[in-house]
């Protein structure tokens, strides 16, 4: 019975866990609410027909030239 009470909560707490995506669209959410990206830039990526939010770039004089800066460096390297 000990094993079995054991078990049953192993599963029970393996089921709960939000998965890597369900981490990333609450830390998304939890940014975006925060207040403190305004002027910030996403990049987002087409996948599978949704527009996901990959990239926050932030801190920079001008945001837009550090995405595109961003973008150059990432086509150079990955292309």
């Amino acid at each position: 019975m000990k094993k079995f009470a054991l078990i049953s909560l192993f599963l029970i707490i393996g089921c709960s866990e939000q998965s890597g995506y369900e981490q990333n669209l609450d830390l998304v959410k939890t940014i975006e609410g925060s207040g403190k990206t305004k002027g910030s830039y996403w990049l987002e990526q087409n996948v599978m027909g949704e527009w996901a939010k990959e990239v926050l770039v932030f801190g920079y004089v001008d945001n837009y030239e550090g995405c595109l800066d961003f973008i150059e460096i990432n086509k150079r390297n990955y292309s």
